[in-house]
């Protein structure tokens, strides 16, 4: 006969947790299936609870409730109660996840379930930082136009300092507006990635890996490793030079140097100049009287 291949493809994902299934009046939960990244809804679907019927004189929602709460209370500090918290939900999505059992040497059987997570920070919090750095620097250039009247060194050097402060502000707010322009809400940046300039400020291969090791009669043991790739300039392709060789040649241009005298010096200087207003004013209500 012919054989027939079919298609399968993932619409998307939701997550609940059984002790508010258990616990629940209702013997159905309708729950909103979302897209991997957990961006859009794309869907619903029907959790149903099912009740064995016994002959006992106990009324069906207190049987249900009691049940229920027995069972929630073994449950209480399993894994699922942690995957489903409000905290786990916000910073992991696109979850992957695999099971399997194997025995022990003891002939127990043990489950191993691994779980692999992405998290929608890696692009949330780069954008929260370009903005805020977009505004530091705004108000950096707000306070030096504020200053009052320089000579023409200091004026030149005021200028140098605005025009460094506004291409910051471009170029943060290209990159800004780059991630916010992206066509669909990603939560990873693959390392074949790491060379796009508008990703310089996301993370590169930050994923969880989680994993609970279960044994018969325990609640489980938890193994979380956090993975993401080395902070590196890609992006312009090394021809800067290492954050070491960048750090040496703008010490060695930047430092200046004074001695101890030359800075006991200074201070004095600074003394006598703050005292000469004070003393040209009167000698010239002097010469006006």
């Amino acid at each position: 006969g012919s054989t027939k291949y079919t298609k399968r493809s993932c619409l998307g994902f939701t997550s609940f947790s059984i002790r508010d299934l258990l616990r629940s009046k209702e013997p159905h939960t309708s729950l909103s299936l979302r897209t991997m990244d957990g961006g859009n809804e794309v869907g619903e679907v029907k959790v149903s609870r099912l009740q064995v019927e016994e002959e006992d004189e106990t009324p069906l929602e207190h049987r249900v409730s009691l049940q229920g709460s027995a069972l929630c209370d073994a449950l209480h500090f399993s894994v699922h109660d942690k995957e489903n918290s409000p905290m786990m939900r916000a910073v992991l999505c696109s979850q992957v996840c695999k099971v399997y059992r194997f025995e022990t040497e003891d002939q127990r059987r043990l489950l191993v379930r691994e779980q692999m997570s992405e998290t929608p920070l890696s692009f949330s919090l780069p954008k929260q930082l370009l903005s805020a750095l977009i505004q530091e620097h705004a108000s950096r250039v707000q306070q030096v136009k504020e200053l009052s009247d320089l000579s023409p060194h200091w004026d030149s050097l005021r200028h140098d300092v605005i025009s460094y402060c506004n291409h910051l502000i471009g170029c943060y707010q290209e990159t800004l507006t780059e991630l916010e322009n992206l066509s669909t809400s990603p939560c990873f940046k693959s390392s074949g990635r790491k060379s796009d300039r508008h990703l310089q400020f996301v993370p590169t291969n930050l994923h969880s890996q989680r994993m609970e090791v279960t044994a018969p009669g325990s609640s489980g043991v938890w193994y979380q490793v956090i993975t993401f790739g080395a902070p590196a300039d890609h992006h312009q392709a090394f021809k800067h030079g290492g954050l070491k060789r960048l750090l040496s040649k703008h010490q060695s241009k930047s430092s200046v140097s004074y001695s101890l005298e030359e800075s006991y010096r200074a201070k004095e200087l600074l003394v006598s100049v703050a005292q000469l207003p004070p003393l040209i004013f009167g000698q010239a209500e002097e010469l006006l009287s």
